[in-house]
């Protein structure tokens, strides 16, 4: 069975997600897949932690860089990355 969904962006949210209807949600016995409708690619497992790791996906699309180095210039998609950035270009932590 395939789930195609559109405007309401990621099950069980509401409004109007900005990469709404771009993922797909098949599922066959007890395990399905979540498939990113820009690229394709397949996420497997269980379906909270498939569903995370494609929002988390999505942003890459979606062009989002919520995470900005306070030390420079460059933003980042993810925090771990702001995280390994720091440590690697300037030698110090994200302040607490």
């Amino acid at each position: 069975m395939e789930v195609v969904l559109g405007c309401g962006g990621f099950p069980g949210e509401g409004g109007g997600a900005p990469m709404a209807g771009l993922w797909r949600e098949e599922a066959e016995g007890g395990e399905g897949s979540s498939v990113c409708g820009v690229c394709g690619r397949e996420f497997r497992g269980r379906r909270s932690q498939r569903t995370f790791n494609l929002k988390q996906h999505l942003s890459i699309h979606a062009g989002l860089r919520p995470f900005q180095c306070p030390l420079c210039s460059h933003a980042f998609n993810r925090k771990s990355h702001l995280k390994g950035h720091l440590l690697a270009r300037h030698g110090t932590t994200l302040p607490q």
